[in-house]
């Protein structure tokens, strides 16, 4: 059907059916990675902390369900087709033709990401007289901020590649890679002072 999920006979019987399946993707990374560092210079210290995954597969079980299609606009909205003269990207298909696509590579994205997770900025006030009278040995200021940047792979379509299902059948260890209702990750800035009597 035009505008659809194509379907390849893969054994050549001119059938399409279950012995066309073959397996594809992995849900196992080739390697994890992670940066973490504190710089100091005089009173100042900056502590980075940038970590991220390269290579691997998900299912994202997230195309299968009507919600998701309709509001995630990677999925569906403005690259869906529609008709031969508005043919969105070409890749992305209408809402559905009645096939399931949970049984194609269609919902097989990259499972990289890169994150600079975590990044604190203080500084150590010099040690003052107007601090000792108030029994402060210490004063430190300082902001921080979480999952500052977030970079995905290039054919993820979902908001969060590192979350998996993992209750009910998807407990099983046989099962890694599956994805549904992922929530996105927070951006968190944080602003404090340490005290130290």
């Amino acid at each position: 059907m035009e505008g659809g999920l194509k379907f390849v006979d893969v054994n050549g019987d001119n059938i399409i059916d279950a012995r066309d399946r073959v397996p594809i993707g992995s849900p196992f990374p080739h390697f994890l990675w992670g940066f973490n560092n504190t710089l100091r210079y005089k009173n100042w210290d900056l502590n980075i902390l940038a970590q991220g995954q390269q290579g691997g597969q998900l299912v994202n079980g997230d195309h299968n369900y009507n919600e998701a299609r309709r509001f995630n606009k990677n999925v569906n909205n403005d690259n869906r087709w529609v008709s031969p003269m508005f043919p969105g990207d070409g890749k992305t298909p209408y809402f559905t033709n009645g096939e399931n696509w949970m049984l194609t590579d269609y919902v097989v994205e990259s499972a990289t990401y890169a994150s600079l997770r975590n990044v604190i900025l203080g500084y150590k006030v010099p040690e003052a007289k107007s601090l000792k009278r108030f029994g402060i040995n210490g004063l430190r200021v300082y902001a921080s901020a979480e999952n500052l940047l977030y970079l995905m792979g290039s054919n993820y379509r979902g908001i969060n590649p590192e979350a998996r299902s993992t209750s009910s059948e998807y407990a099983s260890p046989l099962i890694n890679g599956y994805q549904r209702g992922a929530f996105p990750l927070m951006r968190t800035y944080t602003f404090g002072i340490d005290i130290n009597f």
